[in-house]
């Protein structure tokens, strides 16, 4: 049980280091804006799409 706990635990401090680490990342040059560029595609559950946009609106 103990040691359950303490994989959890382990687990949830390595998430947390890469969570930060990420945010903490800049962005590289010329992704400032990917969404801009986006036409849409068959994708439709890709948070690019355009067509979720069109429900924002709404």
């Amino acid at each position: 049980m103990i040691y359950a706990v303490l994989l959890f635990a382990v687990m949830g401090g390595i998430y947390a280091l890469i969570y930060y680490l990420n945010h903490k990342t800049p962005v590289p040059e010329g992704c400032e804006n990917a969404k801009a560029e986006c036409t849409g595609c068959r994708i439709t559950s890709c948070a690019n799409h355009p067509s979720h946009d069109l429900e924002e609106e709404r």
